[in-house]
């Protein structure tokens, strides 16, 4: 990933043929005045977004970009946008976090948004990250989870990120309604995955979503079929998205075994295990996590 940023940023990528914009702001009216909504591009308006995107001086924050498949760059006076590859090629341009891909509210660094709060509260033991959205005025709007992997220090960092006041983010003069990804925590270890907007969950790390198994065996083993054809170890990785109640609701193939059958086994079993609710303060999170199987023969 830091080696297409940097390719990025220098304007040196290449473009997918079908490119998902999700929203920037341009200096140039132009460019304001073309890409107005989120959507996808191709031939003509996909060229114009790249020629748009090579005027507003990028540059990216290694701290800041620990995502396996999604990068974090950003432009005066603060602006922060997703980018994401496919194969090399940008696929995906926009702000970042989007609960659904019609919002195109502005997203600022967690930089940008700290330099606007009022009589700011220390951030609370733990690890967790927010999309927090502060109004024209300043006055916060949303606190969403999005990541965690503490989550028992989940209360008091929700009503930390709560409690913050901010000033207005003002841009060529007038206060603009803004969000921003933000850490609340003091481990900096993790960040939020990449996750389906169908899911509408919170990411939560491989560790702490395996202690919230209750029924279900991470150490499942292939059928004796493909037991005889494996020599050494083999390793898939699963996005598995849970409900309010901790149900599964969907799984996700994000690398194979190598081996069709196990990945559908796999697939069907991982369907009816069970995991602790998220609660916080009473209300339940569905939440999406990373299970790893490793079998060795």
């Amino acid at each position: 990933m830091q080696r297409e940023l940097a390719r990025f940023v220098a304007g040196k990528s290449v473009m997918a043929p079908n490119v998902v914009f999700g929203g920037a702001w341009f200096d140039e009216q132009a460019c304001r005045d073309q890409f107005v909504q989120a959507r996808s591009l191709t031939g003509f308006d996909r060229d114009a977004l790249g020629r748009c995107i090579a005027k507003l001086g990028l540059t990216f924050d290694d701290a800041r970009n620990r995502f396996s498949d999604l990068g974090l760059v950003h432009y005066p006076p603060g602006i922060e946008l997703e980018v994401r590859f496919a194969d090399g090629l940008l696929s995906h341009l926009g702000f970042v976090a989007r609960p659904n891909i019609a919002d195109v509210t502005p997203t600022i660094t967690q930089a940008a948004l700290e330099a606007l709060r009022i009589d700011p509260t220390p951030s609370p033991p733990g690890d967790a990250w927010f999309r927090i959205c502060i109004d024209e005025r300043g006055a916060t709007t949303s606190v969403t989870l999005r990541a965690a992997s503490k989550i028992e220090s989940l209360p008091d960092a929700f009503a930390t990120a709560r409690a913050w006041k901010h000033r207005p983010f003002v841009l060529d003069d007038h206060p603009l309604a803004v969000c921003s990804l933000v850490h609340a925590g003091d481990a900096r270890e993790t960040v939020p995955m990449v996750l389906p907007e169908e899911a509408n969950a919170i990411g939560v790390s491989t560790e702490a979503f395996a202690k919230r198994m209750t029924i279900g065996d991470p150490h499942l083993a292939p059928d004796d079929a493909d037991k005889a054809k494996i020599s050494g170890t083999i390793r898939g990785e699963f996005l598995i998205c849970t409900r309010a109640n901790g149900s599964v609701a969907t799984v996700t193939m994000r690398s194979s075994t190598g081996f069709p059958d196990y990945d559908s086994k796999i697939s069907r079993v991982v369907t009816t295990w069970q995991y602790a609710p998220i609660l916080v303060d009473d209300d339940a999170f569905p939440a999406c996590g990373v299970v790893v199987f490793v079998y060795t023969q």
